[in-house]
């Protein structure tokens, strides 16, 4: 602590003495003052926040690159196409409730801790969505694994 600021570096360091903690330029320091319980709370959020921004803008990302399939006749394989099912499951449906729902929900009680928290356990029931999606994965691999024309499409580099 120092002048009653508590310092949270991104770096791991093992020291408890803030003294000691060496940062380069470009090292991002956040400061949370003690004194105030409320603001580390603020913080929280508002990391949470942009935490989830983030990861909706990454699996949009996705959608654009692998759901959106150009009319191009050979630019995507049937074989991708016809079992677009198979290979995507239910991500759509997993970035529709991040992106609307729960988005929501962390932005509408970003200022009550208390009534965050309860929004993650009312849409607890929804969470399952991402169960079903890893559970059906390992099918999705192994017909990866198996078809050379799908493992190759999801291979090539326009997709990095």
């Amino acid at each position: 602590m120092v002048n009653g600021l508590l310092l949270i570096a991104t770096q791991k360091y093992d020291s408890t003495s803030p003294e000691e903690l060496t940062l380069e330029d470009g090292d991002v320091v956040e400061l949370l003052d003690t004194h105030d319980p409320s603001g580390a709370a603020k913080a929280v959020v508002k990391e949470l926040i942009e935490t989830e921004q983030e990861f909706v803008r990454d699996m949009d990302s996705v959608i654009q690159k692998y759901f959106t399939f150009p009319e191009e006749p050979g630019k995507v394989p049937k074989v991708i196409k016809d079992n677009a099912d198979l290979l995507y499951g239910n991500f759509k449906e997993i970035a529709e409730f991040h992106r609307t729902v729960l988005m929501e929900g962390i932005k509408y009680h970003a200022n009550d801790p208390v009534l965050l928290g309860k929004t993650f356990l009312r849409l607890e029931r929804d969470f399952d969505k991402h169960v079903l999606y890893f559970q059906n994965e390992p099918i999705a691999q192994e017909f990866l694994d198996t078809c050379d024309e799908a493992y190759d499409y999801f291979s090539v580099s326009k997709f990095t």
